[in-house]
């Protein structure tokens, strides 16, 4: 074992605070927050809302207090056990839906939770998901025993390894009075031989006293009103109410006590355990969350002392800070600060070394005035983010909420003092903490190393434990109040839509397009160069992307893959330039397409005129250095050998071959040739002297930023850049395909991971074969209105999903259509037959014509929702954002959320019937049987 073996501790990030609902009906909660609302519905859950009219999204999470603090000794594992089955028993419609949000399951230290992004389409369904599982526990006897079985199976198998031996061990000493109520990964009452049956008991007897009202709340954000938020809520839940009759199996227990209750310092032996590195843990425990983030914010800037004892350490020997992590962990009312290490030279590992590294590390961790100021700031700051974030506020929110005592009357005034936490810490009292303290030390060493120290370990308190011997086990809240408030204040830009539409009660829909589209704003150089600029005041990162006409298409035939390499190059050359002056973090990425390539800067919005500055200087008078080329060619030289294995990619390079056949787009598609064959340093440096034309560009920027001072820094760095060939417009390429079939001789190549030296001695039998599970792909065009296009690539998604669950190897996947490049693919592998594909996409292309001609309303909003959700991210944005410049509408990406979100079912209807055939392009391997 030569690997760090990093201990999974981590369950919460917050310190423990005493909790419950506030008194007040509205709190303002930062400069860029809207206002937060609670509720309290009539079975009594909480409902706490928070308006985000930029987001596209509604982000639900449903929070019970059921979380591994609740457990006992007899009811250990079957908390997680409750939340993995809290979907099964799903109608088909529910698992239609579960599909479409991916819905994200946890069970933590305090709580569970079930949370997913969702759409003003679908949130309803979801909320009624919810509440239909809370009101009753639904699996089948079959979906029980089988998530048993596996979680049982899964424990046992953990629970042999050395991380669980460490992972108990640990609990069970910090946590020595209640070690069965932590996350080890190992929860004994599993291991029992329960039937059926008494399974359910437990778990019913769980939902009666932990899934009930008083114990549930929803966290709601997103482009929903607060109002809004509470009356889908109540609706939803109005018939969530406590149902299950009590049992006595979970009684609670907490008589068992740690036999070496007091100790702490321990040595934890194993022969499974690396000889040639110790694993030193140690564990402080008086500072809170605040105290201790302060601490590691110390260490990350730098802390002499800290590294001064921990490199530098004179009798242990560790290689370098690598070795080492400096982690907080909070558990209930318990915070800890964790240290953990490598160490070399065991043999020279004593009692003596390990407790002056604890004790140097003590004074590491008294601060001065200054390195404590310093920490705090950094600090501060990362919790400020933390309540910018509307979904990352909901998260921490919840976490509190959680941490409440029911009956408890102040629980939002504590969650505010969280953002405060840190600059009410003081170097004194923190140091005096660490004076006082007395950590937790674990030596972690293989038994054939601790013999030589054994005695010197056990003559100084150390208590030595074996593997196997560490386990513990041998009314409507506010709601007059909320209305009068948002009677008398709509906000600004709802006014205006009021002015617009003289409507109040405008869609969330309509809502999201109008607030998002006036945050955008273009504008043109003096040198020709289009900006666009996007404002998102609740980001903390900004992202610059510089768009360069040509893609991949520039790239000559007989040198495939330059101007990806280009691109590379370019981009390697900006991230040097800019960390030898950005003092924050930042990402350089290249993304190059068939006519564009895209340059991705992300960065802090107040070093926005070095990175400008830095990136155009990279640019202009940057060179193309042979190491960075010769870097840059091999990779993708070796991505291109990785991916012309790939049965599939040697298929869609052989069909767009044929589809392009006469067009110079053919020379794009190949996975015979090599790539970068002809390709020099001279070739490289010719197109890099090619890229001096302001014509080729364009430039985005999304973040929170000022669009004046974003164009007049543009038009300050970039009018370097001189117009040297006229602007061209952006090719879009779409050709109708013919329905017919095409058969391509794929290349085989049969590899494995394994080592060599694990091959066998005899001479392997080969058996010739022509039978191999190949694939084959259907290429649809997309519609000419770009309005369409979205709607299109909507039915690529739903036709996918479909096609999934008619194929037993289920191994479907698709591409959408893109603004330039307008074909969408639908592909399948490990096929037995061609005819397995063709009738499952014509059984999925029937079902759907019949419920968009049936005008199936739950089919419409689960194809629109799941579209919504794989639509949007950050860097995505970006890259529509900056494509729809160069269609000369920066909006067009917005328009295409709306007309998706308004499309009727005629709309879809109509798309569906012209671009996706009942036969349609079809290519397949030759092997493949018909």
């Amino acid at each position: 074992m030569k690997s760090f073996l990093r201990i999974p501790l981590f369950c919460i990030l917050f310190f423990l605070l005493s909790v419950q609902i506030f008194s007040e009906p509205k709190h303002k909660l930062s400069s860029h927050a809207e206002d937060l609302y609670v509720y309290t519905l009539q079975n009594g859950m909480k409902v706490f809302a928070k308006y985000d009219p930029l987001s596209p999204k509604i982000n639900v999470r449903l929070c019970v207090k059921a979380g591994f603090k609740n457990q006992n000794p007899y009811t250990s594992g079957f908390f997680k056990l409750a939340s993995e089955l809290f979907f099964k028993g799903a109608s088909k419609n529910e698992e239609a839906l579960l599909d479409v949000l991916n819905v994200k399951t946890e069970c933590n230290a305090l709580a569970s939770s079930f949370s997913a992004d969702t759409t003003s389409l679908s949130a309803d369904d979801f909320l009624s998901l919810l509440s239909s599982h809370l009101e009753q526990f639904s699996a089948s006897d079959e979906e029980l025993n089988s998530a048993y079985e596996e979680l049982k199976k899964s424990v046992s198998d953990y629970s042999k390894t050395p991380s669980a031996f460490i992972n108990c061990t640990v609990n069970s000493k910090l946590f020595e009075r209640t070690p069965w109520k932590t996350d080890s990964g190992v929860y004994p009452a599993l291991f029992a031989s329960l039937k059926t049956g008494e399974i359910r008991t437990v778990l019913l007897e769980l939902y009666e006293r932990f899934y009930s009202p008083e114990r549930c709340a929803l966290f709601i954000t997103g482009n929903i009103k607060p109002d809004e938020a509470y009356e889908r809520a109540s609706d939803s839940f109005r018939r969530f109410v406590k149902k299950y009759p009590s049992t006595s199996f979970c009684a609670d227990s907490s008589s068992y006590e740690n036999a070496v209750q007091g100790k702490r310092k321990f040595v934890l032996l194993s022969p499974s355990f690396s000889k040639d590195y110790t694993q030193l843990l140690i564990d402080f425990t008086s500072t809170d969350s605040a105290e201790s983030d302060i601490i590691k914010a110390s260490v990350l800037n730098g802390n002499k002392v800290y590294l001064q004892s921990v490199i530098h350490n004179e009798k242990l020997s560790i290689p370098d800070i690598t070795y080492t992590d400096l982690s907080s962990r909070s558990e209930g009312n318990d915070n800890f600060l964790v240290f953990q290490a490598l160490v070399e030279n065991t043999e020279k590992v004593d009692s003596a070394s390990v407790e002056e590294l604890a004790a140097s590390l003590k004074k590491a961790f008294l601060l001065n005035r200054e390195e404590f100021t310093l920490a705090q700031k950094a600090v501060i700051k990362d919790y400020e983010e933390r309540f910018t974030e509307s979904i990352s506020f909901m998260e921490l929110l919840s976490g509190f909420w959680s941490m409440s005592d029911s009956s408890s009357e102040d629980f939002y005034s504590s969650f505010l003092d969280f953002k405060s936490a840190p600059l009410m810490r003081s170097a004194g009292t923190v140091s005096k903490k660490i004076n006082s303290e007395e950590p937790y030390i674990f030596v972690i060493m293989n038994p054939s190393v601790f013999k030589e120290s054994e005695e010197d370990f056990k003559e100084n308190g150390f208590t030595v434990i074996n593997e196997g011997d560490g386990y513990w086990y041998s009314d409507v809240l506010y709601k007059n109040a909320l209305e009068k408030a948002l009677q008398e204040k709509l906000l600004p830009s709802e006014e205006e839509l009021f002015l617009i539409t003289g409507d109040k009660n405008v869609s969330s829909d309509d809502r999201f397009y109008f607030l998002t589209s006036r945050e955008i704003s273009e504008t043109v150089l003096s040198n020709g160069i289009p900006v666009a600029v996007r404002n998102i005041p609740s980001l903390k990162k900004a992202v610059l992307c510089i768009g360069i006409e040509g893609g991949e298409l520039s790239s000559p035939e007989n040198e495939r893959l330059l101007r990806t390499v280009l691109s590379d190059c370019v981009a390697s050359n900006i991230r040097s330039s800019l960390s030898s002056v950005l003092n924050k973090e930042f990402s350089v990425e290249a993304v190059t397409e068939e006519t564009v390539s895209f340059i991705l800067i992300e960065f802090s919005p107040d070093e926005l005129s070095d990175v400008l500055k830095n990136t155009v200087s990279s640019v202009v008078f940057g060179e193309i250095r042979p190491l960075v080329a010769d870097n840059a060619a091999n990779y993708r030289k070796y991505i291109y050998r990785n991916d012309s294995m790939s049965l599939y990619f040697q298929l869609k390079n052989l069909a767009f071959r044929k589809v392009f056949e006469g067009s110079e787009l053919k020379k794009m598609f190949s996975a015979k040739d090599d790539v970068l064959k002809n390709t020099t340093m001279l070739s490289l440096r010719s197109s890099y002297a090619a890229l001096l034309d302001a014509s080729l560009y364009s430039v985005s920027v999304s973040g929170a930023v000022n669009k004046d001072n974003v164009f007049s820094e543009c038009e300050k760095y970039f009018s370097i850049l001189k117009e040297t060939s006229q602007r061209k417009v952006m090719p879009s390429f779409r050709k109708t395909l013919s329905g017919k079939k095409h058969s391509f001789e794929l290349i085989h190549t049969f590899t494995t991971d394994r080592d060599p030296s694990e091959a066998g001695t005899e001479v392997p039998v080969l058996v010739p074969t022509s039978t191999f599970l190949d694939p084959a792909l259907m290429i649809f065009s997309a519609p000419e209105d770009r309005l369409e296009l979205e709607l299109f690539n909507a039915l690529i998604l739903e036709l996918s999903s479909r096609i999934t669950g008619r194929l037993p190897s289920g191994a479907v996947s698709y591409e959408k259509a893109g603004a330039f490049f307008s074909y969408g693919i639908i592909s399948a592998d490990k096929l037995e037959s061609l005819s397995s594909l063709e009738n499952a996409y014509a059984e999925s292309l029937k079902e759907v014509g019949d419920a968009l001609k049936n005008e199936d309303d739950f089919f419409l909003k689960n194809l629109k929702t799941r579209w919504e959700l794989s639509a949007f991210s950050s860097k995505k944005e970006e890259l529509l954002l900056h494509k729809g410049l160069l269609l000369g509408n920066p909006s067009l990406y917005l328009d295409g959320f709306l007309s998706v979100k308004n499309a009727s079912f005629s709309d879809v209807l109509s798309v569906m019937e012209s671009c996706f055939p009942e036969k349609p392009f079809t290519a397949y391997s030759k092997t493949l049987k018909k």
